[in-house]
């Protein structure tokens, strides 16, 4: 939208950026910026928000940006007036200063309420969230503007684009992933703000949703859809100016195939390094290892197992990095789409559990974590693994005296294993022969008569692998 004085001779234009908008929700504790550009360079560009005054002089390509200061949260609502010497004006209301979690990754994260609700009947009725504000962004729109693709963007490339209140419409169509962690963080944290930016987009390759410069660090040329950084271009980087709270990422089906599956680490690595050296922030990153598919789905994503364990392994080299579990809560029969789950409702409420102990404090992380691997024993015909984060002890999510889930490798071909809990936090895992690795939760798809390990809060452990 631009904001024009019609009185002068010579007509001065000038733009707020699209991220920018009534309803929305500022980082709490961060300086807060407002960004556009003009029609011109050397005028002057004005701020009023929260008592505090500022000016800026637009550049000669007429980009421009404020910066007010710091805020601690608020649930009451602010204004901001941005406004040129020349009279044009523009003002927003209804603002807040709390936590914004921008999230990203390909379908399973943009998959939007209205066709989870289903799933989940029981909310149909209680859906509106007063704390929680959205922001959703559409592969659609991207997808119908291929001359967005090649060029990071300045801003949100589809005007209509902007803030909104959880209603029960925004909500709907909204990530469900998203609207299920910002509803149920929302109910312990209700002094707090919370906004949801959705940047994801169905069937998105990493390449697809990193800088291109990176992509083709990586060795890439190609990409499937829109082009390398294409949703890059279009969805993340007209953000980067907003500070935000953490990421939230679901993704990697396509890779979950033998082709760039090795890859893959390197890639996620790379990721998460480059956008938080583009935000200028080491934002705690929050990963959600991939979800079990229809039996179709093996055509498709042959490795998702592997990819499982790449997911988790990222554990050892990215610093501040977490992982959810939705493997257990995958498909079931009767849904209506092989590739995507309805049931992201547990998904996300494990997500705030676990956000609610490592953002906020408020929640211990032996009993908000799942169960990572802490230590590796090798004997002759067994190995140990030792776990952190079991909360009063491991157990079977079924009560089941039978562990299940864990597998060896040999010649490359995975077999079932026998395995016993033993102690508060240990696992034996039984084998004959020559075995180096052994794996958790590598089958295509896992549910408690697959996988059942869990600790005292029923948190599942996340698919992994352990090589000697």
């Amino acid at each position: 939208m631009e904001y024009a004085n019609g009185n002068n001779q010579e007509q001065i234009c000038f733009k707020v950026s699209g991220a920018i908008s009534s309803n929305m929700v500022f980082q709490r504790d961060r300086a807060i910026h407002v960004w556009g550009n003009a029609n011109t360079g050397n005028i002057k560009i004005f701020g009023e928000f929260m008592g505090e005054e500022k000016f800026t002089i637009t550049e000669e390509s007429g980009k421009w940006m404020l910066e007010f200061s710091a805020h601690a949260k608020t649930l009451v609502p602010q204004k901001m007036k941005i406004y040129t010497e020349t009279g044009s004006c523009v003002e927003f209301d209804n603002l807040l200063i709390g936590d914004v979690y921008f999230i990203t990754g390909q379908s399973n994260a943009e998959l939007n309420l209205s066709g989870c609700i289903a799933a989940t009947p029981e909310d149909q009725n209680d859906l509106a969230c007063d704390t929680v504000r959205l922001f959703t962004q559409t592969r659609d729109f991207v997808i119908n503007h291929p001359e967005t693709w090649e060029t990071a963007q300045e801003d949100i490339i589809n005007p209509a684009w902007g803030w909104n209140l959880t209603t029960e419409e925004s909500a709907c169509a909204f990530s469900a992933l998203g609207y299920y962690f910002g509803k149920e963080l929302s109910k312990t944290i209700k002094d707090v703000p919370i906004g949801l930016v959705m940047a994801a987009a169905g069937g998105a390759q990493i390449i697809e949703l990193m800088p291109e410069e990176i992509a083709k660090q990586q060795g890439y040329t190609a990409s499937a859809t829109v082009g390398i950084a294409g949703y890059y271009n279009t969805l993340i980087h007209p953000f980067l100016k907003m500070p935000i709270r953490a990421m939230i990422f679901y993704q990697g089906e396509s890779e979950s195939n033998p082709q760039n599956c090795g890859q893959y680490g390197s890639d996620l690595e790379e990721f998460v390094k480059v956008l938080r050296e583009r935000w200028s922030n080491p934002f705690k990153f929050y990963n959600v290892q991939l979800s079990s598919h229809g039996k179709i789905s093996y055509d498709y994503w042959p490795s998702i197992g592997d990819l499982r364990a790449i997911q988790y392994q990222a554990m050892e080299r990215i610093p501040d990095y977490y992982i959810i579990v939705a493997m257990d809560c995958g498909f079931r029969e009767g849904d209506p789409d092989f590739a995507h789950p309805l049931y992201k409702k547990v998904p996300g409420q494990r997500l705030a559990k676990l956000v609610l102990a490592t953002e906020y404090g408020l929640l211990d992380m032996e009993y908000a974590s799942s169960p990572y691997v802490s230590q590796v024993e090798w004997a002759e015909d067994y190995v140990t693994l030792s776990f952190r984060y079991v909360g009063d002890g491991l157990r079977t999510i079924d009560g089941s005296e039978t562990l299940l889930g864990f597998q060896i490798e040999e010649d490359k071909k995975r077999k079932d294993a026998a395995a016993q809990i033993i102690g508060k936090n240990m696992v034996r895992i039984f084998f004959s022969g020559k075995i180096n690795t052994v794996s958790y939760g590598m089958q295509q798809t896992v549910e408690s008569t697959v996988a059942n390990l869990a600790n005292s809060e029923l948190l599942p452990v996340p698919a992994f692998k352990v090589t000697r």
